[in-house]
């Protein structure tokens, strides 16, 4: 691999209102983030710390946190390293708060991710028999204005007497997916649908490889009441997300599989910081064909 990659950190972070991929770009100033992703439904969390924003500009945004959901203040943090910058977070500011620290005057943004579209968005459609599951995963994902992420372990299945739904999207992707042993979570403006706590079945083939010489720090931890829960630190890799399979060499793991279930991105632009910290299930292996290295290969 390319050791530039571990060495040369990137990152960008975007605040606007109603778009978290316009708005003002910043690159030079200090950031400070604590970003927490799970797989479950609940909203991603995250606190972003900004320092040296102008007095201005602190104070726009300050009023925009607290405005209605149509002129909702978003955030958008790009980070990586040199050749492997992917967004690590996109989020709802549910507040903006300002304090002094020294010489600097630090603004901190409290978000979720799709967290308004989800409390808020309300949702009611009839469908007819016949109609598939997909669709109705398709139009829920629509109606919280985000994409659908590649389809695995969904079944190819109808609704053959239709579907009601009405509520919130948020309780309609529960009803729906509950239904068919499903799980769903929102990562960063993507619906990802995929089995209920799987172990098994879960594609290796673009597994990321972690090792010491791909990212990997210290050694893996086993949960000692769950053998197939292991947690594990490495550095910042945007690519370790909720759902995503890795690959672990280590002196207590040779080669298993598991599947990533939280992970907790801590970085400082301007400091030591630049890690990713996951818990992740042991999988049983379904292929084992050719599979990503780690920071060393963009996916």
């Amino acid at each position: 691999m390319n050791p530039q990659y571990l060495y040369k950190r990137d990152w960008a972070l975007t605040v606007g209102i109603g778009s978290s991929t316009t708005g003002n770009r910043y690159t030079g100033v200090r950031v400070v983030f604590d970003i927490n992703k799970t797989s479950d439904s609940s909203s991603n969390k995250s606190k972003i710390e900004v320092y040296g924003l102008q007095a201005q500009t602190r104070q726009s945004y300050q009023a925009a946190s607290v405005s209605d959901v149509k002129s909702a203040l978003q955030v958008r943090l790009d980070a990586g390293y040199e050749g492997l910058v992917l967004p690590i977070y996109i989020g709802d500011v549910r507040l903006v708060t300002n304090r002094r620290e020294a010489a600097d005057v630090i603004t901190t943004f409290e978000c979720g991710t799709a967290e308004k579209q989800l409390l808020l968005t309300h949702y009611d459609q009839t469908y007819g028999k016949g109609t598939t599951l997909l669709q109705v995963i398709k139009d829920l994902a629509s109606a919280l204005q985000v994409d659908v992420a590649p389809v695995r372990g969904v079944p190819n299945a109808t609704f053959n007497f239709g579907f009601a739904a009405t509520g919130t999207v948020s309780s309609t992707l529960d009803r729906v997916t509950k239904s068919f042993g499903l799980q769903w979570s929102v990562q960063d403006g993507v619906l990802a649908v995929y089995p209920l706590g799987a172990t098994s079945g879960v594609p290796t083939a673009r597994a990321i490889v972690l090792s010491e010489s791909t990212g990997l720090v210290g050694v893996p931890s086993k949960n000692e009441g769950n053998t197939g829960l292991t947690q594990f630190q490495s550095l910042l890799n945007p690519s370790l997300v909720p759902g995503t399979p890795v690959q672990i060499f280590s002196d207590t793991i040779q080669g298993e599989y598991f599947v990533i279930r939280n992970a907790r991105f801590q970085g400082d632009t301007h400091g030591n910081n630049w890690t990713v910290d996951c818990q992740a299930t042991r999988i049983t292996v379904t292929q084992t064909t050719s599979a990503n290295i780690g920071l060393g290969t963009i996916a």
